[in-house]
């Protein structure tokens, strides 16, 4: 699952940074910290909100920073920022609102299944981040290994959980038999997409796959995505379109293109 590009308006983007804090009036921190307390903040207490033009949603202000640069593997200390990253990300993404169709839904609990994602990878050693958390992507490594993590308590309604258990069946009768890296999740902040974030990240693990002489794999479900990952050397392999299976909750999802990249 790959979060979708955006027009820079779409995502509250018009908060911009300034030289003091409009909360309280006292000059900025720096804009790392900056990043991190805010995302720490809204990830435990999303009170602070900025309204959404499209959809009318309400979400917290992550504000725009310049980012720092730097890339390494995420740590448990940063799941919960990484999410707050994520879940601006993919505010929009198909997949990620057939599971939440309601904006106040999103809002109150779309960061669970992030930091569910995320925990994963962190587990398994195998998500990149940005220095200051404004882009990550997890990763899964070769023959896709469980990992041993704590799941927070979650509430889902029956109807969510039939559609996550759809997205799971159709994702596993598409995977690739070949060994590879299954890119899982490639987010970056809605105010710094388009600036080379997402190559930079990938990059971490094409030049792993390539010196291993495997192949990486992703499903996305937007036209633009897929031209994006042509550019960078995946090519579409299968198509699909997601359907529950529930009597309850006949339900058509979106359509989904799974995508291969030969080492190089």
């Amino acid at each position: 699952m790959v979060a979708p590009f955006f027009e820079s308006e779409q995502l509250g983007s018009q908060i911009r940074p300034s030289d003091t804090d409009v909360e309280t009036g006292q000059p900025r921190m720096n804009a790392p910290t900056r990043y991190k307390y805010l995302c720490s903040y809204v990830a435990t207490q999303p009170t602070t909100t900025v309204k959404q033009p499209v959809t009318g949603a309400s979400l917290p202000v992550c504000e725009a920073i310049e980012p720092m640069s730097g890339i390494h593997q995420a740590t448990p200390a940063e799941i919960r920022q990484l999410a707050v990253t994520g879940w601006r990300a993919f505010h929009a993404d198909p997949v990620m609102r057939w599971f939440f169709p309601d904006d106040d839904d999103y809002l109150a609990n779309g960061q669970g299944v992030f930091r569910w994602v995320i925990g994963r990878g962190v587990a398994l050693n195998s998500t990149w981040c940005t220095s200051d958390g404004v882009a990550f992507a997890k990763w899964t490594p070769p023959g896709r290994p469980e990992a041993e993590v704590e799941d927070e308590p979650r509430n889902d309604p029956a109807w969510r959980l039939s559609r996550f258990m759809a997205y799971g069946t159709f994702s596993e009768a598409n995977t690739p038999s070949e060994p590879h890296w299954y890119l899982n999740m490639l987010a970056t902040h809605p105010d710094w997409q388009r600036t080379g974030f997402g190559a930079a990240l990938m990059g971490e693990v094409f030049s792993i796959a390539d010196a291993e002489g495997l192949g990486c794999y992703l499903e996305t479900e937007t036209e633009e995505n897929v031209a994006y990952y042509r550019r960078h050397g995946f090519e579409v392999r299968t198509e699909w379109d997601l359907m529950t299976d529930d009597e309850n909750d006949r339900s058509q999802g979106p359509h989904q293109w799974g995508m291969w990249r030969q080492p190089r």
